[in-house]
């Protein structure tokens, strides 16, 4: 219940959405572009997987950032940025209609290197909002909603792309990542250059 008491409960529901909305974009990104690749554009199966294992490869470019710029930029800052940033080329995109497999290989990395740096990042700041004795249970409660995506996304794009189109697929994720940058922007709670016990009675 302290999940959801006076202290905590805006933190709790700020974590979950971020957790959410983050993983919804990386889960859906990751697994479906190799089919996106292969059935929309007709790429053959070993360029397919090439091209989604290279966008995979932002990963390494987001930990970095993470890394090195995180302690500068502030918490609250960083998932604003970095979600609203990483929305911009999936709205790209969905506004030229995803013209090819290269230009949609371009906007997916550029994508995946913001929004894929909070899926690294928001276990830093998880276990920051919450006290020593909360920590172990909100954090894994927090990840849980990691899970919730990874289940919802596939399904959720796999959807979108049967009955729409693919400029439609990348609004839909855009439009999850920009929900979690205005909670974050709104009601994030920056925790840099201050004393866990401070932050977390």
């Amino acid at each position: 219940m302290e999940l959801f008491s006076r202290l905590y409960r805006r933190r709790t529901l700020l974590v979950w959405s971020i957790w959410f909305c983050t993983y919804f974009a990386v889960f859906g990104l990751t697994t479906w572009m190799p089919t996106i690749y292969r059935t929309v554009f007709k790429l053959d199966l070993a360029t397919a997987l090439l091209l989604a294992a290279a966008n995979g490869l932002a990963s390494l470019c987001a930990g970095f950032m993470v890394a090195f710029l995180i302690d500068i930029v502030g918490r609250r800052l960083w998932f604003a940025l970095t979600l609203s940033i990483g929305s911009l080329p999936l709205l790209v995109l969905w506004w030229t209609g995803a013209p090819s497999a290269w230009i949609v290989f371009a906007m997916a990395s550029l994508s995946y290197i913001f929004i894929g740096s909070n899926a690294t990042s928001v276990y830093l700041y998880t276990a920051e909002l919450y006290p020593t004795r909360l920590r172990a249970f909100g954090s894994s409660v927090a990840a849980a909603w990691r899970n919730i995506a990874s289940a919802i996304a596939p399904t959720a794009i796999g959807f979108v792309l049967s009955d729409f189109n693919i400029g439609a697929v990348f609004l839909l994720v855009a439009c999850i990542a920009s929900a979690g940058a205005i909670v974050a922007a709104f009601f994030g709670i920056e925790t840099k250059q201050r004393v866990l016990e401070e932050v977390s009675p």
